[in-house]
């Protein structure tokens, strides 16, 4: 759903009319599993006096729930979840709650993760690594109806637009993205396994598949790769 025509980064001025009425809150749902991440930016929020927190949520069921209960005119929503995909998560927030839009808050700035959003109707794809206030702008600005996307985003979107070739010869799911990422910063198969809670072999078939995607095939490769993506830091 998102270009670049009519993307926003700044202040948008959500909230009044000619200055003469009183600003109307925007409803928003923070989906983080990180708690410390998610209670942090909930409170920061929620001080605003034209942002109301209405819930948050730790996983992908919980944000079906919370967005079936509240009724939000946002759900801010990190891509790397426990639970379902993200994108089944963000298709199922769309089929019983189509007002609420959905703005994607990650760190991964990979193509195939900007499309796939794209392709599920949300309007919003910010980076993590962002100062606060511009994640509030983003909030207030998607509830007023604009495309809201991070500077790096629109470049990426702008290079293809301007028939720079994609930057991902396949597409990689949120779950090789994190195994990929895990092994960029020198972890071994057993150790990945481990944090992700899934066999070796599980692990084994992740890398075959992400080495296939990305016509990449040794480790040193996909830690540049990584790096040059932005899912790990040089």
């Amino acid at each position: 759903m998102f270009g670049t025509n009519d993307a926003h980064t700044g202040s948008n001025g959500h909230g009044t009319a000619n200055g003469s009425s009183a600003p109307t809150k925007v409803r928003v749902v923070v989906a983080d599993d990180h708690a410390m991440v998610r209670e942090t930016l909930a409170a920061w929020l929620g001080s605003h006096e034209d942002i109301d927190v209405c819930a948050e949520a730790e996983d992908s069921q919980q944000v079906v729930a919370e967005v079936s209960r509240t009724q939000p005119d946002v759900l801010l929503l990190d891509i790397q979840m426990p639970g379902a995909d993200a994108f089944a998560t963000a298709a199922e927030v769309r089929r019983i709650c189509p007002a609420t839009r959905i703005v994607f808050l990650t760190a991964y700035q990979s193509d195939t993760l900007i499309d796939r959003a794209r392709e599920i109707g949300a309007v919003g794809y910010l980076l993590k690594g962002q100062n606060v206030k511009t994640i509030r702008e983003g909030i207030l600005a998607a509830a007023s109806g604009a495309t809201v996307l991070s500077p790096e985003i629109q470049s990426r979107l702008l290079d293809r637009t301007n028939g720079v070739a994609p930057r991902e010869p396949g597409r990689l799911s949120p779950r090789e993205l994190e195994v990929l990422r895990l092994l960029a910063v020198g972890r071994s198969k057993k150790e990945v396994a481990k944090e992700l809670h899934v066999s070796v072999k599980t692990v084994d078939n992740h890398t075959t598949n992400i080495m296939t995607k990305l016509d990449i095939h040794d480790r040193v490769q996909l830690a540049r790769y990584a790096i040059r993506e932005g899912l790990v830091s040089a």
